[in-house]
């Protein structure tokens, strides 16, 4: 027999309503819950966090993986963060390069809790710009420099380049000058050293290479030294310090190392010179050197460097 429907939907509201009323008769939705109940939720978290921090993602061979943000957290609970809402920015706008400047003059320890946050949020390319703020505008500690070029060759193996919009590209020479016999030997490493540069940079600058070359030594006599620096398109344009190399290395492998330590230095040097800037770290070697063009050198620095050469000489 069929059951009609004016009898089928009251059956079906009151079985509802007595199902519910069973299962929260017991329950007081207006009472906050206990401290201790808070405290244990507030525990599970933190060892989930830990235990999802252990576990690296799968990225390219190449880079670094470490995890700065989780690695503070201890059963003690996080630390209090003195951030608000307006410090994150626009979050659906596409940050500048000098996102957070304002920001960074609140020290290194502010910087690297916002870098931490962003990231937590998912906001892979500020949390870059925040982490690129500890090192370029902030008093850091060779601790929290450490950190952070490090979470920044991990983000920068991620993202695309910065720039990708060759008329926007800032462009500079570098200027080397030497006799026959060593632009043979020098120009290979040379150009290698420009596309190390050009990646350096994320797309902000372009180098190119401009080889001066001497006339062939005289038997018996001294090689003619390698100058190397930087200027900018024109020739009324400023220039960098000019290095003058009398001799290299002996094997190819020091000769390139070494010339990529010199251009580390010269680039240095004038971000030295930006009194609101702080200089990237100095490098003892060719190898330390070619990993902190990219780490230690932020995008922004690399603008504000070829800014330098823009402008025409002063007379």
């Amino acid at each position: 027999m069929r059951v009609p429907i004016y009898v089928t939907l009251p059956l079906i509201a009151l079985s509802m309503g007595v199902i519910w009323w069973l299962g929260t008769k017991e329950k007081k939705f207006n009472d906050p819950p206990p401290a201790s109940e808070l405290t244990a939720v507030r525990e599970k978290t933190l060892q989930e966090l830990k235990a999802a921090a252990s576990i690296a993602p799968e990225e390219p061979r190449a880079a670094i993986k470490v995890r700065p943000a989780l690695q503070k957290l201890d059963a003690s609970g996080p630390k209090a963060s003195s951030l608000e809402l307006k410090d994150f920015g626009e979050l659906t706008v596409s940050p500048a390069l000098d996102c957070y400047l304002p920001i960074a003059g609140r020290g290194a320890d502010v910087m690297i809790d916002l870098a931490t946050q962003l990231e937590l949020k998912g906001q892979t390319q500020r949390a870059l710009l925040a982490w690129e703020r500890v090192l370029d505008s902030t008093p850091a500690s060779p601790e929290q420099q450490d950190t952070a070029r490090k979470a920044i060759a991990r983000y920068r193996s991620q993202l695309p380049p910065w720039n990708v919009d060759p008329l926007t590209t800032q462009r500079v020479v570098l200027h080397a000058r030497c006799d026959r016999d060593r632009a043979k030997l020098v120009e290979p490493m040379l150009k290698e050293i420009i596309g190390l540069l050009n990646e350096a940079s994320s797309g902000v600058v372009e180098c190119v290479l401009e080889l001066q070359i001497g006339a062939k030594a005289s038997a018996g006599k001294p090689q003619q030294p390698l100058a190397l620096w930087f200027q900018g398109t024109s020739a009324d344009s400023p220039t960098s310090k000019i290095l003058t190399i009398p001799s290299l290395p002996a094997s190819a492998a020091e000769q390139k190392q070494f010339l990529v330590l010199q251009s580390y230095k010269l680039i240095r040097d004038g971000l030295s010179s930006q009194s609101n800037l702080r200089p990237p770290a100095e490098s003892s070697s060719g190898e330390e050197a070619a990993q902190k063009l990219s780490s230690a050198i932020t995008r922004y620095s690399w603008g504000l460097w070829s800014q330098i050469f823009s402008a025409k000489k002063a007379p």
